[in-house]
């Protein structure tokens, strides 16, 4: 089981990499042009740019990862116990 977590990682870490570079090309901006914004911004105590670089490191993190899809099943576990429960509702 924790294989497959694992093989999952993975496949999220490509997806995000994926994502982030068509981003950055469709905006015209190099990986480098990026790296130097957000290490100008993070000298001068940007929140923002803390963020979008805390966010994209942490797409590596194993545990958050993990974290971040148990927090997501029990969204989409609600998500469908609520629709459920209007779709059973005798009052309407």
């Amino acid at each position: 089981n924790k294989f497959e977590y694992t093989t999952h990682h993975n496949e999220f870490m490509k997806l995000v990499d994926k994502l982030l570079c068509e981003l950055l090309d469709d905006l015209g901006v190099t990986p480098e042009q990026l790296v130097a914004v957000l290490s100008d911004d993070l000298s001068k105590k940007c929140k923002l740019s803390s963020f979008v670089l805390t966010s994209i490191l942490s797409v590596e993190d194993f545990l958050q990862f993990k974290a971040m899809m148990a927090k997501r099943n029990v969204e989409l576990t609600n998500q469908v116990i609520e629709a459920l429960t209007e779709t059973s509702d005798p009052g309407e």
